[in-house]
């Protein structure tokens, strides 16, 4: 079995999205600790014969260091990947990983709502078109909440265009950070809008990508254990 990890880098991020559960903004930190407590976790994950490592925040292209990290995980034969919002486009770091996870929230206009940023949505398909060029292993994850909980179809045109994008992850908002101060939720009747809506999305693009959702777990415990 691969032991897989993902290492926090930094609550520093270059977005302030309405959804993130924990309040990730411009912040000052201790890099340079930050950067030797990385270095040691790789190396008890090498000992923990952990085969995967993912770097992530915050917004983990913002961390100085981060490409010193890649190298020395990969020194110690992992496979590893990035967790990004797409604002930075990095191509000696993208080159570099073996894989790649950016986060989307919808449509443009909804994306960049959430986002807060009017260049959000353009700049992740600049990244994405890069690293459909070079055939990079990708996931995109959707966090659904009452804002995109009715738009996941575009999920299928950009997968389909995009055919480096092989996994598709869809999480539920978490009601903590400023997800509770920006009234960001996903109530049950949303909940089964999108759970009806994995069929369609399989059906149209079954065969090169993989849905993985974390709402069946959420779905059958409140309405099958809790009741």
């Amino acid at each position: 079995m691969n032991n897989k990890a993902n290492i926090i880098l930094t609550h520093n991020c270059n977005l302030r999205c309405l959804h993130c559960y924990i309040d990730a903004k411009a912040c000052k930190e201790d890099l340079e600790s930050n950067y030797n407590k990385a270095l040691e976790l790789i190396d008890k994950l090498e000992k923990d014969n952990f085969k995967q490592v993912m770097f992530t925040g915050g917004e983990c292209l913002i961390f100085p260091k981060l490409i010193d990290l890649i190298k020395y995980a990969k020194s110690k034969n992992m496979i590893v990947s990035i967790f990004t919002n797409g604002m930075i486009f990095n191509k000696e770091v993208f080159d570099l990983v073996d894989m790649i996870n950016i986060s989307v929230d919808g449509p443009d206009n909804i994306h960049n709502h959430i986002r807060q940023n009017e260049n959000s949505y353009s700049n992740i398909i600049k990244v994405l078109d890069y690293l459909k060029s070079i055939d990079k292993y990708t996931t995109l994850q959707m966090t659904v909440n009452n804002l995109n909980y009715n738009s996941l179809d575009y999920l299928i045109d950009l997968t389909l265009s995009h055919l480096n994008i092989r996994t598709v992850k869809i999480a539920c908002v978490i009601d903590d950070g400023r997800a509770k101060e920006n009234n960001i939720y996903l109530d049950n009747k949303m909940l089964e809008c999108v759970y009806d809506k994995l069929e369609h999305l399989y059906d149209k693009t079954k065969y090169h990508i993989q849905f993985v959702t974390s709402l069946y777990n959420k779905y059958d415990f409140e309405n099958y254990c809790l009741n």
